[in-house]
């Protein structure tokens, strides 16, 4: 496999990926960007995967304005590569934190929320109780929106809606906790849902969430779970269990 970053064109950056391996088929390259779909129906059964991973792609870096691109040639290889126009930095980088490093308390009213909700009006009614509550949030509109979101700032906690379009609060939680260049893996995550069926609460702590709330919520009750859950200079981050209680 190589890979290769440089400046296309004025403000342009291309980053291309390129193997030697088995090569994708025209029909099947037709495929290669939608859900749960690879170039060969054996393939994740002979290499693992979930048919996730480029579509995942796809949508971030056109989040960002860029786009994706394949070549191949069946037995020969393959090539993908992406193009973004970004501005020149100034200055030094800053090192991300990572959640292997010890978590620095924060107070209350430092922390930044991440509200994931495809609903406006769900959006503004969220915000509004957070900023009522003292607190700073984002909102976004789906799960790919929080992969982004947490790729390019620092939260401290996500209120997550289960059920939204392009990726569910469900895969944006277990892709999360399973991979570290979200740079999130610890992060409280409360899952908010409208049902009531039996068993929806263990599904969310099954998928990787802390805690559990039930639309509409009322802002007591919002208030009360993000006290629990955001570490604080007077207290310590509780511990999830089987039932998503404090321990």
């Amino acid at each position: 496999v190589t890979i290769k970053i440089e400046k296309s064109f004025e403000g342009h950056l291309r980053v291309e990926v390129k193997d030697t391996g088995m090569g994708i088929s025209s029909e099947a390259k037709a495929r290669l960007f939608k859900a749960f779909s690879q170039g060969d129906a054996s393939t994740s059964r002979r290499f693992g995967g979930t048919g996730l991973g480029l579509l995942i792609s796809k949508h971030l870096i056109e989040l960002m304005g860029g786009a994706i691109h394949v070549e191949s040639i069946p037995n020969e290889g393959s090539t993908f590569w992406f193009t973004l126009a970004l501005k020149a930095g100034k200055g030094q980088v800053e090192r991300a934190r990572t959640e292997s490093l010890p978590k620095t308390p924060v107070k209350q009213s430092d922390a930044r929320i991440l509200v994931a909700e495809d609903n406006a009006i769900n959006q503004k009614v969220a915000l509004s109780m957070l900023a009522n509550g003292g607190y700073k949030a984002t909102a976004v509109a789906n799960g790919l929106e929080v992969l982004k979101a947490l790729q390019d700032f620092q939260f401290d906690l996500i209120l997550m809606d289960c059920q939204m379009p392009e990726m569910d609060g469900y895969e944006a939680t277990r892709l999360i906790r399973s991979d570290e260049q979200f740079g999130h893996l610890n992060i409280p995550i409360i899952a908010l849902t409208a049902s009531a069926i039996k068993g929806d609460k263990e599904k969310c702590i099954a998928a990787g969430m802390n805690d559990y709330l039930s639309k509409p919520v009322a802002q007591r009750e919002l208030i009360a779970t993000l006290k629990k859950w955001l570490p604080s200079e007077e207290s310590s981050l509780p511990v999830s269990s089987d039932t998503g209680k404090a321990s």
